[in-house]
């Protein structure tokens, strides 16, 4: 097995209290209203001295608009789930599909839309379908289904799948710049090599792919451990390009995204918190999957 990028970032965005200090913003309705959202992206920009608009703040708006059940939280915690919803895996086989137009997700769209207004480079968070699934059931569940029959959770992955490219297109139509592709719960320290390789590396290419064919001319960012994880199992080719050494890693995206041609371009082995920061390499890793 190929080494697998290592990543101290928790994927959930802590908000700092400063940036809500003397507002009227409060925990936790400000990741519920686009306004709100819009305003703690564009502050975190500033309090980070970054160079993107990044949202949602969390892994759980894809899954909440499924059906999980999500504690919204406070300054000290993120969003995260409060109990399961579901406690049988056939049920999932019946779960309805986004409403894109109700909800904390359309909440998010529409930030975008405020963010853009603003002249703001935008990043949409989007959680990849295994953790959209570990959030609806107790992952217990889930692997006693691919020991039984692992078609069902094929065809209910299939189905988060097609939910996340719709919510994907959405975002697009309003203008996000960048798509950032995180799946924690599918790593191979989680889910260990034989899962992996038998269920979630299918899953994650077969999710990619339906990105693709469904968006044009964006930079898709993957999560390092998503992208190292499917070149152990994949034949991916990796092409290294070299930027300027003084740019801070969001900037060099940025310039990516500016001279990139009218195709979709993904890139990984590194990490999108990581856009604030002049990196030692100055590298971005250019990844086609084949």
């Amino acid at each position: 097995m190929k080494n697998i990028f290592k990543c101290n970032q928790n994927d959930n965005e802590n908000i700092p209290i400063d940036i809500i200090d003397n507002t009227h913003l409060k925990f936790p309705d400000l990741h519920t209203n686009s306004k709100d959202i819009a305003y703690v992206s564009q502050n975190l920009k500033l309090y980070k001295n970054d160079s993107v608009c990044k949202v949602p703040f969390c892994t759980t708006v894809e899954a909440e608009a499924m059906g999980a059940n999500i504690k919204l939280g406070d300054e000290k915690n993120c969003p995260r789930i409060s109990n399961y919803e579901y406690k049988d895996i056939n049920e999932l086989l019946n779960i309805e599909n986004i409403n894109l137009e109700k909800g904390r997700i359309k909440e998010v769209l529409d930030s975008i839309s405020i963010l853009k207004n603003k002249e703001e480079t935008v990043v949409l968070n989007i959680c990849g379908p295994f953790t959209i699934l570990s959030l609806l059931i107790d992952s217990k569940y889930i692997y006693k289904a691919l020991r039984k029959d692992k078609s069902v959770v094929e065809n209910i992955l299939n189905k988060i799948e097609n939910n996340i490219v719709e919510y994907a297109k959405k975002a697009i139509e309003n203008n996000v710049d960048i798509i950032s592709y995180s799946d924690p719960m599918s790593s191979i320290e989680i889910v260990g090599p034989k899962v992996y390789k038998e269920i979630v590396g299918d899953t994650t290419i077969r999710a990619l792919e339906k990105l693709n064919n469904s968006i044009d001319s964006s930079v898709i960012h993957l999560c390092g451990k998503v992208s190292t994880s499917l070149q152990s199992y994949e034949n991916l080719e990796v092409e290294e390009i070299k930027y300027d050494s003084d740019l801070k890693y969001g900037e060099a995206i940025y310039n990516l995204l500016e001279n990139k041609n009218e195709e979709n371009i993904f890139i990984g082995h590194n990490c999108m918190k990581k856009t604030p920061h002049i990196l030692n390499k100055p590298l971005i890793y250019k990844i086609k999957i084949n």
